[in-house]
């Protein structure tokens, strides 16, 4: 019988063809779905991305401008702003249609580019499936919306991508500076206040603004011979180390005598009330002649009815009612300012009918004198207000004595003395009223202007100050107060 090989053991049958052509295809299927998954991963991250860094330069483009780019319900368009290419030239500004009112002021804070386009070709307002970012803003809003359509191209389905851009941080902390310097301005203004109404003058003055508290107060100073700041770093003991700034009558400090860094204005001296006082010399510029305005800040330590009599400034050798000369100020053991002078001899004094405010602040003292035609009369002021006067007859006693600060014939200050100022005539009360409101209120003019560069305004009703706020226009619903 022949041999026969048998079929079911030779080769590839059909059924085992179509298993390996279903696996491969299966595998292909698998491998094409995996790499379509990596793929819109890819995308999806790439776009994530890609907004990420719009929404930055979003938020950097509202710093600046107080807006978000204009919204004209095309972001390839709008994106443009974030670099300029809206504007003339090209890569400068947006043109100022691009902005919301205050436009040309919007425009001018502009300071992009804010993103970089690195191939030139506006790729940053499409996504990774090219297709426009679809962006929405309210003017006014602190907020916009960047969305890609996704992966299918149709915006509304499930797999679009949204993000929100907020800058309400960035709002709120402008807000917050201008609520600080507010405070800090409203602070210097209640300073000046105080001085007018100590004084008894009218507030606020006519035409009052926030240039009112940069200015350099103070009365012409014709006929200022000596004035001894006190600001040097220290005093030690060495010849001439207490500065007059109006002549050549440089003071020696002698005891404790020192500087501190408590004055009213800058630093001030500082005496402890035994032994310590600054000797100025005796030029005859010190004498008392016709007229003779002397001012100081003053902060004695001690107060109380019994106190012994303490020395502001001296230049006498004699209190006495016959052989008195020149003039001496003190705090008195009643607790008052008094101001002495000789006539033809005599000590004259005019005092303060109330006691010294001792509330461990400075206060403002002057004292005038004037001599014409045999009759002599005396002023003196506290914190810029006539508080006494009188006059007696005869002229003037000179003194050869030196003039001391912070001492007198016998009797020492304790406590702080700023701004000692001599003149050879006799200040108006308008002239006194200056004088005290000399002094530091504003001086950085970056605190002139808020966040958005428009100038502190004044509201008179209220008596502070406010800011326009970002829509820099009065009444518009964004102005800032101190405390809202």
């Amino acid at each position: 019988m022949p041999w026969v090989k048998n079929s079911d053991k030779s080769g590839f049958t059909v059924v085992s063809a179509v298993i390996i052509v279903a696996v491969l295809s299966l595998a292909l299927w698998a491998t094409s779905v995996l790499v379509d998954i990596i793929l819109k991963s890819s995308m999806v991250e790439s776009t994530e991305e890609e907004m990420g860094t719009i929404a930055s330069a979003l938020r950097d483009f509202f710093r600046d401008c107080d807006q978000f780019v204009k919204d004209t319900n095309d972001a390839t368009v709008d994106l443009l702003d974030l670099e300029g290419k809206n504007g003339e030239p090209a890569q400068g500004s947006p043109d100022v249609s691009r902005f919301y009112s205050p436009a040309s002021y919007r425009q001018s804070k502009w300071d992009g580019p804010y993103i970089q386009d690195k191939y030139n070709d506006n790729g940053y307002t499409k996504d990774a499936w090219n297709t426009a970012y679809r962006y929405d803003y309210t003017a006014g809003s602190t907020s916009c919306t960047l969305r890609s359509c996704g992966p299918d191209r149709t915006c509304g389905n499930s797999d679009d991508i949204t993000i929100t851009v907020s800058a309400e941080d960035i709002y709120q902390d402008k807000i917050r500076k201008v609520r600080e310097e507010l405070a800090y301005i409203n602070a210097k203004k209640e300073e000046l206040k105080r001085r007018y109404t100590n004084a008894g003058r009218t507030w606020p003055p006519a035409g009052f603004g926030i240039e009112d508290l940069f200015k350099t107060y103070g009365c012409d100073t014709t006929g200022l011979v000596a004035w001894w700041k006190m600001d040097e770093e220290s005093w030690d003991g060495t010849s001439g180390e207490v500065i007059d700034s109006a002549g050549s009558n440089d003071g020696t400090a002698y005891g404790d005598a020192n500087t501190a860094a408590e004055g009213k204005i800058g630093r001030c001296g500082k005496f402890d009330g035994s032994g310590d006082y600054v000797d100025a010399g005796n030029d005859s510029v010190l004498d008392i002649g016709s007229q003779l305005t002397i001012e100081a800040w003053v902060r004695p330590y001690l107060s109380g009815s019994g106190t012994a009599a303490r020395r502001i400034i001296n230049k006498s050798s004699s209190y006495s009612s016959s052989t008195g000369n020149g003039y001496l100020i003190q705090l008195w053991s009643n607790d008052r300012i008094y101001y002495y002078v000789a006539v033809n001899n005599n000590f004259y004094a005019v005092s303060q009918s109330t006691p010294f405010p001792h509330d461990n602040q400075f206060h403002f003292v002057a004292m005038v004198g004037s001599s014409d035609a045999g009759s002599s009369t005396l002023y003196i002021y506290l914190d810029g207000r006539q508080i006494s006067s009188r006059t007696a007859t005869g002229s003037f006693t000179n003194s050869t004595a030196n003039l001391y600060i912070g001492r007198g014939i016998s009797g020492y200050f304790p406590g702080y003395i700023d701004e000692v100022r001599i003149w050879n005539r006799a200040l108006t009360s308008d002239d006194v009223f200056l004088e005290y409101l000399r002094g530091t209120y504003l001086v950085d003019w970056a605190y002139k202007y808020d966040e958005w560069q428009m100038e502190y305004q004044w509201d008179s009703t209220n008596d502070e100050f406010y800011s326009y706020g970002p829509d820099r226009a009065a009444g518009g619903g964004n102005d800032i107060y101190q405390t809202q």
